[in-house]
Parts: structure tokens; C-alpha cells; sequence
């Protein structure tokens, strides 16, 4: 926590830049692939089953394991800056951010390639799991809708859950072995050069003996950061319990939810920042104090230093190009967002199954209900049965 209160400015200033970059490229990208898969299904909304079965076919689990690369390599490229940083700090050197930037851009390469092998290693692994998991697990809730088990939860449900829970609790202390052993990976490539093989070899040789050491270190990181995201959402949710009333107007709602809203977003960014800041300087910490290293390599140094100083020479007018663009890139990006929303004022209701808080949810007293207390539309769950009928029902069976 001193190594990053001391380096604030620069971590802020790194997370920043980075940030920005990653949203122009990335955003657009995900939000054309959202749209493309909207309109391949050829409607305007989809239920929660259809995004469910589209996230379990292969198409919908190669995009999960693409959007697990993208979140991957930010952090990842982020915690690289942030560990120059606090390790020139350390050092009782100038932080600064231009090295950090160039230095992570000189070994951008390593690190996707980093990036690579452990996704592929944690695959291999999750493998057999997923297995045993669809095996033994799946075909015990299988047979009727999945809200029947989620409601009745009969004995299958329970006998699910264990087994599910097992498979959960083994992979994910399997996972932590591994990321104990991965620990030095990312410094060993930035400090040292290493290959990504070699610095996932050389850190698994490296914290051998140190194991149990480490993990009280990370498990004390996630026990802290986690009662901190607890106490700040509990903050904001007894600040909503006692603000927000029934009595209050409709702007005065309206107000009080865009504070709560923005204080949501203030403390998802504040925790997310202080967690891998707080991450990068406790694995710097334990970098320094197994191989005693206190400075980039010199090979690295002459790079990053001729980098530096090609920059310097580049004219004024490639800077003011280079912001301009970067101006440009922002107002398309901002327009891609913005140019589909509507501004409308009209608020219509509409009631979720019928007053299905005050009759029993999908019936024609839960409809009448709702439209005697004001609703201007009812919403309701239809099923096709087996002679081409259509009924009014939520789940696919009767059970």
C-alpha cells in the first residue's frame, strides 16, 4: 500500500492512457460483434434461454474464451506498467510513465505470448473437469426445466450440487497452485528477458519452497480487497435504503439513483484500480526479496533509451498529427456509442408476467390486476405445446 501511495500519480497516469487505448480498439470491436450476433438471429431481443444455449454451443464458448483473452491481457499489460513503476520507486527512482509505456511495448510480444501458454495450460487443465462435470452433474438436472430444479430442488438437484461443488473446489485450488507457481513469470520477463516459457519455468523453480509463504501473501490480497468492495457496496446500499422512498418525486428519484449510479461506477474503477496496483506491488515485493534483482536489464535500458530518444526528435508536427488523430478516434468512438440512443420522454410501464407480486404470476387475475393499477403493458412467458397450441407458461414442461 506505501509502494503505490507513493507512486500514485504515475499508476493513475499509466492506468489512464492505457485505458483509453484499450477502449477505442476494443469497444467498437465488441460492440459490432454484439450487433452481428443480435441481427444473425434475425430478431430484436433475445431471452435469457437463447443468450444461455448461444453461450453453451461452440461459437458461444470460443467468444467466452475470447472475451477471457481480452480482460486477460489488459490486466496483465496494465499490472506490467504498474510493476515498472513501483520498481523504480523501490529503487528511489523517478516513476515516471514514458519507460513504462515503451518498455511494455518492447515486450508486448513476450507477454501475449505469456498470456498464451497460461490460458492454454489453465484449458488443459479445466479439460477434464468440464468432463466429469457434464458426465456426472448435467444429466441429473437434465431431464425437466432447469426452474424446476431451481424452485422444487429435489434430491437429483442436491446430489448436482455436490458434485458440482466438488469439481469447482478441486479446480479452483488447482488454479491457485498454479498461479503460486506462475507468481515471478511476468517481472522474470520484463527484468529479465526471459522467453514466456522460460520465465513460467524459471518462477515455478523459483518460489519452489516459498509455496505456502506466498499463498498466505495472495489469500490475505483477496481476503482484503474483497471485505473492501463489500464495505464500499454496502456503503452504497444502505446510503440508497435511506434516500430513496417511496415518497420521494419522480425527480428527486431519478436524482438520488444517478448519485447511486455514479458511485457504483466510482468504487467498481477505485477497487478494481487499487487491487491490481496492490497485486503488481506485492508480487514486485516478493520478486525483489527470491532473486535480490533491483534493475531492468541493460539490454533493455539501451532500448527503451533509443526509444525515447527517436520520440524526442520526432517534429512538432507528428505530435500535433498524432493528437489529432487521437482526437478523431474519440469522437468516432463516442459517436459509435451515442448515435443510437434515443432521447425520449415518454415512460411507458410494463408489467413483468402481470402483478406478479400480488397474484400468482402468468394468469388473467395477475394481467387484470396490473392494468387496474396503471400498467400500460403486460408481459407475459408463452410456450408452444406438442399440438401446435400456444399457452401460457413460463417454463418448457409442467413439471
Amino acid at each position: 500500500v506505501q509502494d503505490t501511495r507513493k507512486a500514485i500519480l504515475p499508476l493513475l497516469g499509466y492506468n489512464l492512457i492505457v485505458a483509453a487505448v484499450s477502449m477505442l480498439v476494443f469497444s467498437p470491436l465488441i460492440a459490432w460483434l454484439f450487433r452481428h450476433f443480435v441481427a444473425s438471429t434475425g430478431k430484436y431481443v433475445l431471452s435469457d434461454m437463447e443468450i444461455a444455449a448461444f453461450l453453451l454451443a461452440p461459437s458461444g464458448i470460443i467468444a467466452l474464451v475470447i472475451l477471457l483473452v481480452v480482460v486477460l491481457s489488459l490486466n496483465i499489460v496494465l499490472s506490467a506498467g504498474y510493476m515498472q513503476i513501483l520498481l523504480r520507486q523501490c529503487e528511489r527512482r523517478p516513476p515516471g510513465i514514458i519507460t513504462p509505456l515503451l518498455t511494455t511495448l518492447n515486450r508486448l510480444p513476450g507477454i501475449m505470448g505469456l498470456i498464451a501458454v497460461m490460458i492454454g495450460i489453465a484449458l488443459l487443465a479445466s479439460a477434464p473437469f468440464l468432463l466429469a462435470f457434464a458426465t456426472f452433474a448435467l444429466p441429473l438436472i437434465g431431464e425437466f426445466d432447469i426452474n424446476f430444479y431451481l424452485a422444487q430442488k429435489p434430491p437429483e438437484f442436491w446430489r448436482a450440487v455436490v458434485i458440482a461443488a466438488g469439481l469447482a473446489a478441486t479446480l479452483a485450488l488447482l488454479y491457485l497452485y498454479m498461479v503460486i507457481g506462475w507468481t515471478l513469470a511476468l517481472p522474470l520477463l520484463l527484468f529479465q528477458g526471459l522467453s514466456p516459457v522460460a520465465s513460467l519455468r524459471e518462477s515455478w523453480r523459483l518460489v519452489r519452497g516459498r509455496r505456502g509463504e506466498i499463498a498466505t501473501i495472495i489469500l490475505g490480497w483477496i481476503v482484503t480487497v474483497s471485505l473492501l468492495a463489500v464495505v464500499l457496496g454496502w456503503l452504497g446500499t444502505w446510503f440508497a435504503s435511506l434516500a430513496v422512498s417511496p415518497r420521494e418525486s419522480l425527480a428527486v428519484t431519478v436524482a438520488l439513483m444517478g448519485i447511486l449510479l455514479l458511485w457504483d461506477a466510482i468504487v467498481t474503477l477505485a477497487v478494481a484500480f487499487l487491487a491490481l496496483t496492490s497485486l503488481s506491488a506485492v508480487i514486485v515485493r516478493i520478486y525483489l526479496a527470491i532473486t535480490g534483482e533491483t534493475a531492468i536489464g541493460t539490454t533493455q535500458v539501451a532500448e527503451v533509451g533509443a526509444s525515447i530518444g527517436k520520440l524526442r526528435q520526432l517534429p512538432r508536427a507528428a505530435w500535433w498529427a498524432a493528437t489529432g488523430l487521437g482526437i478523431a478516434m474519440t469522437t468516432g468512438f463516442s459517436w459509435f456509442l451515442l448515435h443510437d440512443i434515443e432521447l425520449d420522454s415518454e415512460v411507458l410501464v410494463i408489467a413483468h408476467r402481470g402483478s406478479s407480486i400480488s397474484a400468482p404470476e402468468n394468469t388473467m387475475a395477475a394481467v387484470n390486476l396490473a392494468l387496474d393499477e396503471g400498467a400500460d403493458f403486460v408481459e407475459i412467458d408463452v410456450q408452444e405445446a406438442a399440438d401446435g397450441s400456444i399457452v401460457v407458461l413460463h417454463d418448457a414442461d409442467l413439471k
